[in-house]
């Protein structure tokens, strides 16, 4: 079980948000990192702000821009694919649902 005074590396803390080192690397202080001597850290108190800061707003952000990706089945082959840009009516769909919250 995570304590509070668990440090977590930048591969470590990429790794927990799925997320490339270098993002964190570009910057650090979006991802709530902080200095120890030369290295940055992060700890649980850092990754409960970045959560906080990222829900529900940029959700709709990203399915107003952004969109997902797909994965669908070729009906011959039966092989699964991505197919890029989820589709328009699911994302129209997911956004009126998340903008439906905001509104409530």
């Amino acid at each position: 079980m995570e304590g509070d005074d668990d440090f977590y590396t930048v591969k470590e803390y990429a790794k927990k948000l799925k997320i490339s080192e270098w993002s964190i690397y570009r910057n650090p202080l979006k991802y709530h990192m902080f200095r120890v001597g030369c290295s940055w850290r992060a700890n649980s108190e850092s990754l409960k702000k970045f959560e906080q800061q990222n829900s529900k707003d940029n959700n709709v952000f990203r399915l107003a821009v952004v969109g997902g990706k797909e994965r669908t089945q070729c009906r011959s082959t039966k092989e699964v694919r991505n197919t890029g840009s989820m589709y328009l009516r699911q994302m129209e769909k997911e956004l009126g649902d998340l903008l439906g919250q905001k509104i409530n």
